[in-house]
């Protein structure tokens, strides 16, 4: 699965990327179809469609978190490691680990950060009401919905994928979930050298 550019070539106007107004675009490897909703040069957030049993595409230099936003299971191989992956869960590996999925079908949510600058990581949240999280983690980047409905400013969000850029928040906005799942995006900077970890596995 693949981002196909890695220069964003802008940032939106409002705070809101819509997965509606996202084109699908092939994956690197031309096996299923992603929804770019970030493209930066040290990371990139896609909403990848999986079909079926096939490679993922090779990213070297990249680490890769994947978190399976929706269907019943995914079987996960990352080298000669399986991965069985249940909806809310989430994996890490490097990009050029041969991976592929053997069984099930989904939509995951796919955050790739360059090894040698950032560390990603994907973290599963229920928020009904006001999201408090003040101040801010300086690590947030983004909340995704998962599930239900995400408010701010007047505008409200509830498709799976659509993603809120919290660095285009304004200090007044007042962001409320609707018995909302929701993804949070972090990325921190690398103060040493990267390590591959066999697994790391998480669950909401």
């Amino acid at each position: 699965m693949s981002a196909p550019d890695l220069i964003h070539a802008g940032a939106p106007a409002a705070p809101w990327v819509r997965v509606r107004d996202v084109t699908p675009v092939p994956w690197r490897n031309g096996g299923g179809l992603t929804r770019p909703l970030w493209r930066g040069a040290q990371w990139t957030l896609s909403l990848a469609d999986i079909g079926g049993p096939g490679p993922f595409s090779a990213f070297p230099g990249w680490d890769r978190t994947f978190l399976l936003a929706a269907g019943d299971g995914l079987g996960l191989r990352v080298g000669d490691d399986e991965r069985p992956l249940r909806v809310g869960e989430t994996t890490s590996f490097p990009g050029e680990a041969p991976t592929a999925v053997d069984t099930g079908t989904g939509r995951a949510l796919n955050l790739m950060a360059l090894r040698d600058r950032v560390r990603g990581s994907l973290l599963v949240r229920t928020v009904h009401g006001p999201w408090q999280r003040q101040p801010l983690p300086t690590s947030l980047r983004a909340l995704v919905v998962l599930a239900g409905r995400l408010e701010v400013a007047g505008s409200t969000c509830g498709s799976l994928g659509d993603t809120l850029l919290v660095d285009h928040l304004a200090r007044s906005d007042r962001v409320t979930g609707r018995h909302a799942l929701l993804a949070e995006v972090h990325l921190e900077p690398r103060t040493r050298s990267p390590h591959h970890p066999l697994e790391r596995t998480g669950s909401a």
